[in-house]
């Protein structure tokens, strides 16, 4: 996005860009690969813009904001994370301050679990829960600490074969 002018107006956005809503209605732009995000008003104006330092992010799916600010972002990895034999996806959070943190997933410290392959759909809730699906059968609600509170049969099931299959 390379947004460095607060009240600025963009011109042009990068390929790939992903955009949301939040809670209080102000627009907010993300990086392809998570590494900048941006607070627009409902003017077009540029409110501020964060490196989050976001590594290894090659396919950021989607992303929300809660009502207190923090961004979670639905992504594959550059690379395999966390071992087994696939990319599989991880949530980030991204803190006000704009530290970006591996939140759900593999390689994750707070909830290691792994998540399947290339999801695809995923809400964030006022308080950051998240609501995470592949929109076949795989349904997952994830609490704001991070920990899942809901997971439909299936995907218990599906969870503990990738957890054996990285070695858990």
């Amino acid at each position: 996005l390379k947004f460095d002018k607060p009240k600025a107006r963009p011109d042009k956005l990068e390929y790939g860009t992903k955009f949301c809503v939040g809670w209080d209605g102000t627009f907010y732009a993300l990086e392809k690969k998570a590494r900048q995000l941006v607070a627009i008003s409902r003017q077009g104006e540029i409110l501020w813009a964060r490196d989050t330092g976001a590594q290894g992010v090659s396919d950021v799916s989607g992303f929300g904001v809660d009502a207190q600010g923090a961004a979670y972002v639905l992504f594959d990895p550059k690379e395999k994370l966390g071992g087994g034999s696939e990319r599989w996806s991880h949530v980030g959070r991204i803190v006000p301050n704009g530290h970006f943190e591996l939140w759900v997933g593999p390689a994750s410290r707070v909830n290691n679990q792994p998540m399947g392959t290339y999801i695809r759909h995923f809400a964030v809730g006022a308080d950051g829960s998240l609501v995470i699906s592949d929109g076949i059968g795989e349904l997952r609600v994830i609490g704001p600490d991070g920990q899942h509170r809901w997971r439909a049969p299936a995907t218990v099931r599906e969870d503990a074969d990738r957890a054996k299959e990285l070695g858990r």
